[in-house]
């Protein structure tokens, strides 16, 4: 039976002593003995490369990162594909579906309930996506859920509203 070769080291973080396997301790820059000193030193770490780059540096990679002007890298980039998103789930949602019209073998596929699968139908699925479509569909109707009711039931925080009114 062979035995497995082990490593000390102390944490890069903290400082702990810790015992780890030779496969799990070669290859990595950074040694820490957990998790939250992982994210912790990352990002001295990280703060401290980015503050040593020239802007240039800094330029490029807000160009290989989708950045707008406001340096926040994808998110500027997803907030701006929301509202074709939110405009094609509204017309799927009012375009009817006549289920006789696919195959045998493709309702088979469904699953046993009969439910279509809109990824491959092109129909975003994201929580927020499909909360923001229900909202502009039924804005009118006084009965129905509030979006923070339902945002607060399916657990997600939606951060373009929030930033939209904050400013």
């Amino acid at each position: 039976m062979q035995q497995i070769k082990t490593v000390t080291f102390n944490c890069e973080w903290c400082g702990k002593e810790k015992t780890v396997s030779l496969h799990d301790y070669q290859g990595r820059k950074y040694h820490t003995c957990s998790k939250d000193c992982q994210y912790a030193l990352m990002s001295v770490v990280l703060k401290e490369k980015w503050a040593k780059r020239t802007p240039e540096e800094r330029a490029a990679h807000g160009v290989k990162t989708g950045a707008k002007q406001d340096g926040r890298g994808l998110i500027a980039y997803h907030k701006a594909l929301r509202p074709a998103r939110v405009k094609r789930v509204i017309e799927y949602f009012n375009t009817p579906t006549d289920r006789s019209e696919f195959p045998r073998n493709v309702r088979i596929r469904e699953g046993t309930r009969g439910a279509t699968n809109r990824y491959n139908e092109g129909i975003p699925m994201g929580a927020c996506t499909i909360i923001a479509a229900h909202h502009e569909l039924l804005k009118d109707d006084p009965e129905r859920l509030s979006t923070a009711f339902m945002e607060e039931m399916c657990g997600v925080h939606c951060k373009c509203k929030a930033r939209r009114e904050e400013a």
